[in-house]
């Protein structure tokens, strides 16, 4: 994904469903961050610093670039992805799906489904 990103990713081929990947990605970034919050070891804090901006990357391009893309323009979305540009026929795909409001509210749902699990996972924990 990070190698050779789409300029607008079907997420019906990501291997699993987008938010599993969005919860993987998230729980992954918050460990490395709570782990370079409190670590003493400064062998480790670089490590840490390395793989959170990557982690991040690897969210907002999931959240931002992969879609779930109607029927009829998987044929195009798929030729767009080969051309790797956008040329004039295919501005009104990348106004359809590349959408940073409609982005933002999914990433904003996607921390809130973690934040609420977690707080689940607590508040289990101290019964």
């Amino acid at each position: 994904m990070a190698d050779n990103p789409p300029l607008i990713g079907d997420a019906s081929l990501l291997p699993y469903p987008k938010s599993v990947i969005l919860y993987a990605i998230g729980e992954i970034l918050s460990h490395y961050e709570r782990q370079q919050d409190t670590t003493d070891a400064t062998d480790l804090r670089k490590p840490y610093g390395d793989i959170i901006p990557k982690m991040q990357y690897l969210s907002n391009a999931l959240i931002y670039q992969w879609h779930d893309i109607d029927a009829e323009d998987k044929e195009v979305i798929a030729a767009l992805n080969r051309l790797g540009f956008f040329p004039g026929w295919g501005l009104t795909f990348k106004e359809k799906y590349l959408n940073d409001e409609r982005a933002a509210s999914e990433a904003f749902d996607a921390e809130l489904k973690r934040m609420n699990r977690r707080a689940a996972a607590e508040s289990t924990d101290h019964e």
